[in-house]
């Protein structure tokens, strides 16, 4: 079977190349070296990718910074995924591919990342070089600001960070958790700040948005698709994406379809 089932091309340049890709259903690529920098932005699917000592789970809206000095492991999940990689010219003139190299390896997340991958998409769909520049040069800077060291969480509360990530709120009640490690929720609330950078809500908002961009491709109906993913109904899920994206689920699941291939 081939690793990768599609591709085309969404964007070309002087300095760089979009391209979307998709990737088969449960693809392993043993621990290898890219041939040049890239940024990749996940539509939908999901990939685990082990570096050095640590390992991470990229999402649709996730975006992954790597270095082609970058030795990596990647297992895809078992309905596969489709990316869209932002590949700068080795000699651009424009450093882009430097930049990213000098990162090293960031994995993004949270509703700026979502952002930026929307805005990237839509730039390159449009085919409109100057405001994809701008967004690149958004991410990489978003990049230098989160290498800012961060306090480093207790295992009780990454325990908690990862409840919200499967559950949400919905099935997570902050204060029985607070009591069980002994904690004011209040304290909980800041030191979660504090290590991950932005706030529950936030987070379990974006991690919301998350799952129901998984499934946007399917075109599956948005009445559906907010209720399979927790929603109470589609007018909830809408709200919850203007809130934390500022776009409705319907312009991502449109964006998400013109970037498929």
């Amino acid at each position: 079977m081939q690793k990768i089932q599609r591709c085309k091309v969404l964007f070309e340049d002087h300095s760089l190349r979009v391209i979307s890709k998709r990737y088969a259903a449960s693809t392993i690529f043993t621990p290898h070296y890219d041939t040049q920098s890239r940024i990749t932005l996940t539509l939908n699917g999901t990939v685990a990718e082990d570096v050095a000592q640590q390992s991470a789970v990229v999402m649709p809206g996730d975006i992954l910074l790597k270095s082609y000095q970058t030795r990596h492991e990647n297992r895809y999940c078992a309905a596969g995924a489709t990316h869209i990689t932002i590949e700068p010219q080795m000699y651009g003139d424009d450093g882009l591919h430097d930049k990213v190299n000098q990162i090293g390896w960031q994995l993004q997340k949270g509703n700026l990342a979502l952002l930026h991958t929307a805005a990237a998409i839509d730039a390159a769909v449009a085919g409109n070089g100057a405001a994809l520049h701008i967004t690149i040069a958004d991410i990489c800077a978003a990049a230098g600001g989160m290498l800012k060291r961060r306090p480093k969480p207790p295992v009780w509360l990454n325990l908690l960070k990862a409840q919200i990530e499967e559950t949400g709120l919905v099935g997570t009640n902050i204060s029985d958790y607070a009591n069980s490690v002994g904690v004011h929720p209040a304290h909980i609330s800041r030191l979660f700040h504090s290590c991950f950078g932005t706030s529950i809500t936030l987070f379990a908002q974006s991690h919301a948005v998350k799952r129901a961009l998984q499934l946007l491709l399917a075109q599956t109906s948005l009445a559906d698709i907010a209720v399979a993913v927790g929603f109470y109904d589609q007018s909830h899920m809408c709200r919850v994406f203007r809130r934390a994206t500022g776009r409705t689920p319907g312009y991502y699941q449109g964006l998400w379809l013109q970037a498929d291939c």
